[in-house]
């Protein structure tokens, strides 16, 4: 049996969707890694793994060695990056506050400069810590993503801007956020047979959703311990698009990655076949 490196998140809408593909019998040999969203998308860049939660707006810098699932995505709408604050920033006050980021190859981080493009003065921060550091005064503001969004008020900041709800309004598009990439030279075979396991798995766990060993492991991985936030944010992450992105799906991430000066063109496992 061949061994696959997979590097995910600990999210729940990652540990959900993984969930049988991992528990359950499987060709698949797979040794799997828990890691922060620009931690994975620096791995990708290196060409560290096999098999990768990336998110979409990295593709570019990694195209020549890798090649995008069609199932495991994260995209849709009212689902995009929160910019916040202590309290509510103009554009003109943007420019020099200080904004945290998770990260600079994100898409979160692409959404922030496509719309703010003269803020310059961004600081990398882990996701989970965005709100500590704004709360501290590390930062003026910041972007949030995942859980984040569900619990930024209850410390009383200030929404400053919608990220995706900008870019709905900017292009009539979902949103794609992160997606599964593999390493081309895993070859089309083997790569349709991980999409179509992942397929699988995400469907066992949307009929399966109350099940007692399911929720057990995205507990156990989760950043936010409620119950209420962890299924919302499954809820909000996870659709028929997560399934198979279909060609809605495929040219919302064409839609991010032509956008301004990117021009790049994607490449999905499925239009290599003959």
């Amino acid at each position: 049996m061949t061994s696959f490196s997979l590097n995910i998140s600990p999210c729940p809408n990652d540990t959900f969707s993984f969930y049988h593909l991992l528990h359950s019998e499987s060709a698949l040999d797979l040794k799997v890694t828990y890691e922060d969203v620009q931690a994975l998308n620096s791995r990708a860049i290196n060409c560290d793994g096999d098999i990768l939660k990336i998110s979409f707006a990295t593709y570019p810098l990694i195209q020549k060695d890798y090649i995008l699932l069609t199932s495991g995505a994260a995209l849709g709408k009212g689902c995009g990056p929160l910019l916040i604050g202590r309290e509510p920033l103009t554009n003109d006050q943007l420019v020099n506050a200080k904004i945290a980021v998770p990260g600079m190859n994100t898409t979160a981080f692409k959404l922030f400069k496509r719309f703010f493009p003269n803020a310059d003065n961004v600081v990398s921060v882990s996701y989970e810590k965005i709100i500590d550091a704004i709360i501290s005064k590390e930062a003026d503001a910041g972007v949030i993503i995942h859980e984040n969004r569900f619990t930024y008020k209850t410390h009383d900041l200030e929404l400053i801007g919608d990220l995706g709800q900008m870019w709905e309004n900017h292009c009539s598009s979902l949103l794609p956020l992160g997606g599964i990439a593999i390493k081309r030279n895993i070859g089309t075979k083997v790569g349709l047979a991980i999409s179509e396991a992942l397929r699988k798995s995400i469907e066992w766990a949307f009929i399966n959703k109350d099940h007692k060993e399911l929720n057990s492991f995205i507990v156990k991985y989760a950043q936010e311990m409620d119950k209420e936030v962890m299924h919302n944010h499954i809820d909000l992450y996870v659709n028929n698009h997560s399934i198979d992105l279909g060609e809605e799906g495929k040219q919302a991430v064409r839609n991010l990655l032509t956008d301004e000066l990117d021009l790049s063109i994607p490449h999905f496992i499925d239009e290599l076949v003959s």
